[in-house]
């Protein structure tokens, strides 16, 4: 049988589909979040003792239904482990270091360069995955250029707002990087370790500064509304690609109920605070584009993320699943 055939046969397994889920539950009980709070820091114990778990029960090896959960912690810690760093760098070189420093900025970058090398050294890395990579960059800097025209930034500090969209350019693309070993074992499978550390980065805009709760009129339409984002990115969407057949389907639907997560948020957003200008409302456009761009970048990258037998998602014999 060959590997595609296998990998399908794979998700047939409602058992381990459901277990791939769980994050994606705890999301939609408002346990996953990025704003350090004590509800949050539950939420991400109970995913570390779950990938703890996996990794034991699976003879010390992730299984791909872990992965998700994963990807959740990866986004969590990433940008805590990246300040860190950069506070390090401050102390060492007596400098201010923040994401308008270009030390500070190189970070992730240079993290991203060492594992493309170590991961991919040897292997062809086609044309589509740097112009992915270069589209989701240019994203993340026109959605900062409302700046230019919200706060009247001047074009002499542009740098320091072409230096943020970088950094969260950089943001975005880490995991996926990161991914790369995970691809080498688990094939298709390391998507969910995007679509979990993703769905942490996009965190960033549900309930900004509390204006979203603060101006709904109804607390049943509230709850719906954070039930439902998470309910379409980290369940329905997932489940979709591991439930479907033919990989067109499955990046098609992955892809649309992403896409329809991260609009709807920004939508009832924007319609319940009623402060959204028109400048807002259009950088939303690039910002929805660089999430999509970023789950198709890992899937044409991990295509070519082949173990060195050049078979996906080859297992060892005490392989679990």
């Amino acid at each position: 049988m060959s590997t595609d055939n296998r990998l399908e046969t794979f998700v047939t397994s409602w058992r381990t589909v459901a277990l791939s889920l769980i994050p994606g539950m705890l999301a939609m009980v408002g346990l996953v979040g990025n704003d350090f709070s004590a509800y949050h820091f539950v939420g991400i114990g109970i995913l570390v003792a779950f990938v703890i778990v996996a990794w034991v029960w699976n003879n010390q090896q992730l299984p791909w239904w872990s992965l998700m959960a994963s990807g959740f912690l990866t986004g969590a810690g990433l940008s805590t482990a990246l300040s860190v760093l950069g506070a390090i760098l401050s102390v060492v070189t007596h400098t201010t270091v923040d994401p308008s420093s270009w030390l500070f900025l190189s970070l992730p970058w240079v993290v991203m360069l060492f594992v493309i090398t170590f991961s991919l050294r040897g292997q062809h890395i086609s044309g589509q995955v740097w112009i992915l990579m270069a589209l989701v960059v240019v994203c993340n800097i026109l959605v900062r250029v409302k700046n230019f025209i919200l706060v009247d930034v001047s074009w002499s500090v542009a740098h320091g707002v072409i230096s943020v969209g970088l950094w969260a350019a950089a943001l975005a693309l880490l995991p996926v990087v990161i991914g790369i070993p995970l691809a080498r074992r688990h094939g298709k499978f390391a998507i969910l370790f995007v679509v979990g550390s993703t769905y942490m980065a996009f965190q960033s805009l549900i309930n900004v500064d509390q204006q979203v709760r603060v101006n709904f009129n109804s607390s049943t339409g509230f709850i719906a509304y954070m039930v439902l984002i998470p309910l379409l990115f980290t369940i329905i969407a997932p489940l979709w690609y591991l439930r479907t057949g033919p990989m067109r389907a499955k990046m098609g639907g992955l892809l649309t109920l992403t896409g329809v997560a991260v609009a709807a948020n920004i939508i009832v957003s924007g319609w319940v605070r009623g402060d959204f200008t028109l400048i807002i409302w259009l950088s939303a456009i690039p910002y929805i584009i660089s999430v999509l761009l970023t789950i198709a970048l890992a899937h044409f990258l991990y295509r070519g993320a082949r173990a060195p037998n050049t078979r996906f998602c080859t297992q060892p014999e005490n392989y679990r699943l």
